[in-house]
């Protein structure tokens, strides 16, 4: 007798796991493991002008000021389905010398899953430039085949002309390492991204952005951050190729910073982001 239960859990499983591959290979929800942080990413932005905690899952140079130690996690769930969830873990240490960061994010489910653990540094040279590097150590399993992993480097420099304008530049696997898997090789994300920053006052800014993608036609950003009062700011963005939606912000209640982001595709759905940070108070560079 057919057990329609196993069958359609098995066609369900099939299904994820070629939706999964899809999505590793689309420029538009690969920019970090589907982990798409909640400050740009999870928004459409580029990430290159990012100063944030954050920054170390997009341009890595923009943590080089941070002062305190942080410590944060954070959850992305795409087009509201449960098995594509990512869990991220980050913490960022200022020293003398460098400011380090280390992260590790989680995609996948129980067929399939990436695990990704990654660690950056970053200084600023002068006060209108700053340069970091990401290094990247990624496993991927699939249920019946062996785990297989790669090694990624990863750069990125900000720009500040003035003090109103800001130009940041990052580039994502540009040595186009793939995954030697046993009858094929798998293509692992690989783009340049760019991006311009004009800030009339403090917190309010407004960003133009562009991602290149190896494989894909480039991608276009508009962003618009508005402060609300002291401890909220919030975020938008459009982004193309095809339109898509964001909306979200950061609320600051120190120690402790929320950030959220919600995201529209058009024909897969919303998608939502959210993340939390703790500061630990009196830890200077």
């Amino acid at each position: 007798m057919v057990n329609y239960k196993e069958l359609f859990r098995l066609l369900k499983s099939g299904l994820l796991l070629y939706i999964f591959y899809f999505l590793c290979n689309n420029p538009i929800f690969a920019q970090d493991d589907l982990f798409n942080n909640p400050v740009d990413h999870a928004l459409g932005r580029t990430g290159a002008v990012t100063v944030d905690t954050w920054s170390h899952f997009s341009n890595p140079s923009g943590i080089s000021d941070i002062e305190q130690i942080k410590v944060g996690i954070g959850y992305n769930r795409l087009f509201e389905v449960k098995d594509f969830d990512a869990k991220a873990a980050i913490c960022i240490f200022p020293t003398k010398l460098l400011n380090i960061g280390a992260g590790y994010v989680h995609y996948g489910f129980e067929l399939f899953n990436t695990q990704r653990v990654n660690i950056s540094a970053a200084r600023s040279l002068a006060p209108w430039i700053k340069m970091g590097m990401r290094f990247n150590y990624i496993i991927q399993h699939e249920i019946s085949s062996d785990k297989h992993s790669i090694f990624t480097l990863d750069a990125g420099l900000q720009l500040k002309p003035s003090e109103k304008t800001g130009l940041g530049f990052y580039t994502v696997n540009p040595f186009a390492v793939k995954w030697k898997l046993p009858h094929w090789e798998q293509y692992q994300t690989s783009f340049v991204a760019a991006a311009f920053l004009y800030e009339p006052i403090k917190e309010l800014s407004f960003e133009i952005g562009a991602i290149k993608n190896m494989k894909f036609d480039p991608e276009y950003s508009f962003a618009l951050n508005v402060p609300v009062f002291d401890k909220l700011i919030l975020r938008s963005a459009i982004l193309t190729n095809p339109i898509r939606i964001g909306f979200g912000g950061g609320f600051n209640w120190k120690p402790i910073t929320l950030d959220f982001a919600v995201n529209h595709h058009s024909v897969l759905g919303f998608s939502s982001s959210f993340g939390l940070i703790f500061s630990i108070p009196n830890r200077k560079k």
